[in-house]
C-alpha cells in the first residue's frame, strides 16, 4: 500500500522559483492582488470616460425630434442608459478587474449576456 501525501503537487513553477508548493501558491495570489491594485486607476478612468460618452448619448437622444412614438422610444432608451450609468457607479473597480481576469471576454459572449446591466457595465469598462 502506498502512502498518500496531503501536500499539493508542485509543478515546474515551484521548482523554478525554488519555493515550497504553499509558498508558490501564495506568491501567485500576491501577484494577482498586485495586478488588481495596479489596474484600479485604469478601471476608474475607463468608467469616467464611459459615463461621459453615455451622458452625451443621452443628451442627443433627448434632443431628437420626430413623431410621438419616436420621441417616446428615445426617452425609454435614454432612461435605460441612465440606469446603466447608475449601475456602473455601484460597481467597485476590483470587481471589474477580477471579472476580467477570471473570464475570457469576446464579442459573442458580451452579446449573449442580454439585459444584465451590471455585467454589461463591467464589460464596457474593460473595452
Amino acid at each position: 500500500m502506498r502512502a498518500v501525501s496531503l501536500r499539493p503537487r508542485c509543478g515546474a513553477g515551484c521548482r523554478g522559483l525554488g519555493l515550497e508548493p504553499a509558498a508558490a501558491i501564495m506568491a501567485h495570489v500576491l501577484n494577482v492582488n498586485n495586478e488588481v491594485v495596479k489596474l484600479r486607476k485604469e478601471v476608474k478612468r475607463a468608467r469616467v470616460l464611459t459615463i461621459r460618452r453615455l451622458t452625451r448619448h443621452i443628451g442627443k437622444l433627448k434632443l431628437k425630434k420626430g413623431s410621438e412614438d419616436v420621441v417616446l422610444k428615445n426617452q425609454r432608451r435614454a432612461q435605460r442608459l441612465i440606469e446603466e450609468i447608475h449601475a456602473m457607479k455601484e460597481i467597485k473597480p476590483d470587481q471589474v478587474t477580477k471579472f476580467a481576469l477570471e473570464k475570457e471576454i469576446n464579442f459573442e459572449s458580451v452579446c449573449k449576456m442580454g439585459n444584465n446591466y451590471c455585467m454589461q457595465s463591467s464589460l464596457r469598462l474593460l473595452v
